[in-house]
């Protein structure tokens, strides 16, 4: 799986649906909802740079990051089913 690709913000919706920030959502308004995503996508960031450190030339761009982060919060709204469950799709909107 590349970096940063649509499959890496899937894999992050998913992670992030399953989380303890997925069962707070619904407790807060639509600023902590944001930086609750802002905080799955510092982890992500993290992961990946410490997982990269051994090769120092991949680098992440400013851009790269905000696209990042638009791409998993459209994966976030359109849809995630948490693992090991039947229910159906669970949406994660920022602005309701």
């Amino acid at each position: 799986m590349n970096r940063f690709s649509k499959d890496h913000a899937r894999d992050v919706a998913q992670r992030f649906c399953d989380s303890w920030r997925a069962k707070a959502w619904n407790l807060f308004g639509e600023e902590v909802r944001d930086a609750l995503i802002d905080s799955a996508i510092l982890d992500e960031l993290r992961i990946a740079d410490s997982a990269d450190s051994a090769d120092s030339t991949l680098t992440f761009s400013a851009t790269d990051v905000v696209n990042f982060r638009e791409d998993v919060k459209h994966e976030l709204e359109s849809g995630v089913r948490p693992k090991h469950s039947r229910r159906c799709l669970v949406s994660y909107r920022v602005h309701e």
